[in-house]
């Protein structure tokens, strides 16, 4: 944002968690902040915070899970993974990115 002039570095605010950085957005202690969508859409139901994205970055960010590279918990669910096969699997990235 700030090679456009939106913000300078100096306007950032890092918060301590995502939930604090929406609710310094719904009380109005900051003009803009930037989450994760589908973080986002979880906020908004659990809390029931009157916040919106008005702009998402699309194919620029990867979820993913994060394991042990040995690990029983990994291989099971890679066989899962594999299981469920490419359609199923599927269905499921898009239910939580769209």
């Amino acid at each position: 944002m700030q090679p456009k002039g939106y913000y300078s570095v100096d306007q950032v605010k890092l918060h301590p968690s995502p939930a604090e950085a929406l609710i310094a957005l719904q009380n109005g202690n900051v003009d803009l902040v930037f989450v994760d969508n589908v973080m986002l859409v979880n906020y908004q139901k659990s809390l029931n915070l009157p916040v919106s994205s008005s702009y998402q970055v699309v194919g620029f960010d990867n979820l993913g899970f994060a394991l042990k590279k040995v690990s029983k918990l990994r291989d099971d669910f890679n066989l899962y993974l594999s299981e469920l096969g490419p359609e199923k699997l599927k269905a499921i990235i898009n239910r939580w990115t769209q």
